[in-house]
C-alpha cells in the first residue's frame, strides 16, 4: 500500500486586502503601515514570499484582519521606497495557499502556517469543451466592455491551458470579492471554468442590455470608471502573464 508524502508546511507573513489575486497575474501595492513596511523589508532581505489574503472580518489599517482560508502566494519583483517611508512594491502571485493555523507577530502581522493548494489532476480532453467556450464567451464581454466605452477592444491571445484561462478569466473579470474568493477556493480547473462560463453569460447578457439604453453623463463616467477598469488591468499585467503563460 501507498502512502503519501507527509504536507509540506510554511510559515507565510500575510497581508490582508480587500482584493483577490491570482496565480501568474502581477499585483501593485502601495505599503504604509509600519507593519506592513517592515514585514516587506524583511521578505526583499530574506528573498521570501509572503502572502495575499482577502480579509473576511475587519478592515485594511488597524487590528489584524481576521483573513480567508484560501490566498495567493506573493514573490516581490521590485520595490520604490519614497522619502517618508512609503513604498509602492510589483509582486507576482505565484500559487495558492490554504491558512492551517494564524499568529500574530510582535509588529503586529498575522503569520500563517499554510500547506500549497494545487488543482486536482484531471483529463484534459474533458476540460477542453468548456474551456473553449470560455474563451469565446470571454472575448465577447471584454469586446462589450470596451464597445460601452467607445474604447477599441484590446486584441487578446488567451492562454491555451485551461488552468491558466481560468485564472485570467477570474483575475480581469468584473465579479464580486466573494464570487472571485469562490473561484481562487476551487481545486477543479473544469469546474472553475463551468461557473466562470455561467457568470460570463450572466455579465454579457447584462452589458448587451446596457449598450440598447442612452448613456448619460452620470452613467458615462460609471462605464469610464467602473465597467472598463477590467481592460485597463489586463492591459498592465498582460504582457507579464502572457510571458508565464509560454514558459
Amino acid at each position: 500500500m501507498s502512502v503519501e508524502p507527509p504536507t509540506k508546511l510554511i510559515f507565510l507573513p500575510l497581508f490582508p486586502l480587500h482584493q483577490v489575486f491570482f496565480p501568474s497575474f502581477h499585483l501593485q501595492l502601495h505599503i504604509f503601515e509600519q507593519r506592513y513596511i517592515s514585514m516587506i523589508n524583511r521578505c526583499v532581505e530574506q528573498g521570501t514570499p509572503f502572502g495575499v489574503v482577502l480579509i473576511r472580518e475587519g478592515e485594511e489599517v488597524g487590528e489584524p484582519a481576521i483573513p480567508c482560508e484560501v490566498g495567493s502566494l506573493a514573490r516581490i519583483i521590485s520595490t520604490n521606497t519614497l522619502e517618508d517611508g512609503r513604498m509602492h512594491i510589483l509582486a507576482s502571485c505565484e500559487g495558492r495557499f490554504r491558512i492551517l493555523d494564524t499568529m500574530v507577530a510582535d509588529l503586529p502581522y498575522l503569520i500563517g502556517t499554510v500547506e500549497m493548494l494545487e488543482d486536482s489532476d484531471e483529463n484534459e480532453r474533458d476540460i477542453l469543451p468548456i474551456s473553449h467556450k470560455v474563451d469565446g464567451i470571454f472575448q465577447q464581454y471584454i469586446a462589450l466592455l470596451a464597445e460601452c466605452v467607445n474604447e477599441p477592444s484590446p486584441a487578446l491571445q488567451l492562454p491555451s491551458d485551461p488552468a491558466q484561462l481560468s485564472n485570467c478569466v477570474a483575475f480581469v473579470a468584473q465579479l464580486s470579492n466573494e464570487a472571485k474568493q469562490n473561484l481562487l477556493e476551487m481545486t477543479s480547473t473544469k469546474q472553475r471554468l463551468l461557473e466562470e462560463y455561467q457568470l460570463l453569460q450572466i455579465m454579457v447578457t447584462d452589458l448587451e442590455s446596457r449598450r440598447m439604453l442612452p448613456v448619460d453623463e452620470e452613467d458615462d463616467h460609471f462605464y469610464q470608471d467602473e465597467l472598463f477598469h477590467p481592460l485597463n488591468t489586463l492591459n498592465e499585467s498582460w504582457r507579464a502573464f502572457r510571458q508565464q503563460a509560454r514558459n
